[in-house]
């Protein structure tokens, strides 16, 4: 499970949803995946692969 569904599990705050990158191609266009894992969150800030809850943590305490 990704940390951003945990974290989903967790918080009723955060939502998290998994999209196949290469089925929803508009979706893909319009978060510029260009590889996979990418993590969006409130369509700001990207994280590119596979990371640790705090760097996950880190990056939405600085929204």
């Amino acid at each position: 499970m990704s940390t951003a569904h945990r974290l989903a599990l967790e918080n009723k705050n955060i939502r998290a949803d998994m999209v196949e990158a290469s089925t929803f191609v508009p979706q893909s266009v319009k978060y510029g995946v260009q590889s996979v894992p990418l993590t969006v969150i409130n369509e700001t800030e990207k994280l590119l692969g596979t990371l640790p809850m705090e760097k996950v943590l880190e990056a939405i305490e600085k929204l």
